[in-house]
């Protein structure tokens, strides 16, 4: 099985779309049941895909509306996580990030609600070498580091 959005619609949600000129943490306005500009929704919309699309087949209690943790794999070290301020953390949340950490990522979660984000260090990994990848991809890609300041 593939895994597809559904009914989820916490990307929508939770970040900004700047060609629709939509706040972070504001529904999309395009959003009723389903994306209603799919077929030519903005290049930002297109290139996003959360780890549980990513993955293809992951547990459904792992979907972003489920957990509360909208995961996105950055590199081959690092997992970013958004905590939903609408939805409780599950406990099968809390449980993937462990499971990250132990197959050798170090997670980073940022809340919209928190002032500083946490940092979940692979025991290979060092504090600074995460901060410095984060702050390559960032120049690279964009403020996920701050994504709510």
């Amino acid at each position: 099985m593939i895994n597809k959005c559904g009914e989820c619609n916490r990307c929508c949600a939770l970040f900004a779309v700047t060609e629709l000129n939509k706040r972070e943490t504001t529904l999309c306005p395009f959003w009723d049941k389903k994306c209603t500009i799919y077929s030519s929704r903005p290049k930002s919309c297109k290139e996003f895909s959360c780890a549980w699309l990513q993955s293809g087949s992951a547990n459904i209690n792992l979907r972003p509306d489920k957990c509360g943790i909208l995961f996105e794999k950055l590199s081959e070290r690092i997992f970013f996580g958004t905590v939903d301020p609408e939805i409780k953390m599950s406990e099968i949340g809390v449980a993937q990030i462990k499971s990250f950490v132990l197959q050798g990522y170090s997670v980073v979660l940022a809340s919209p609600k928190e002032a500083t984000n946490r940092l979940f260090l692979n025991e290979h990994h060092k504090e600074e070498e995460i901060i410095f990848e984060m702050g390559k991809y960032i120049e690279r890609y964009g403020n996920l580091w701050n994504r709510f300041n």
